[in-house]
């Protein structure tokens, strides 16, 4: 059995675009899921649940990245940006 750590919201999108992908090519869902466990190290279970996500919703969008970006600000600018928020 293949264990790891949850994906990010990005990665996870990119594995059902990828199953939405086999199975609109006209895959069959066992060989779909062999396809996918092999591409990203998962479980065939796992792989399934993929392809059912595809199959419900299609394709996701793939959310953008975030990055940290902090910055100094003069305290008063901070508090007003804070009261904004």
């Amino acid at each position: 059995m293949v264990r790891g750590d949850r994906v990010d919201s990005v990665e996870y999108a990119r594995r059902v675009n990828a199953a939405a992908d086999l199975a609109g090519a006209g895959v069959p869902v066992a060989a779909a899921a062999r396809t996918l466990a092999s591409r990203y190290g998962v479980s065939v279970r796992q792989a399934r649940r993929y392809l059912e996500q595809a199959m419900a919703a299609g394709h996701l969008e793939v959310p953008e990245s975030s990055v940290v970006f902090t910055v100094k600000l003069p305290e008063s600018l901070a508090g007003q940006i804070r009261a904004r928020a």
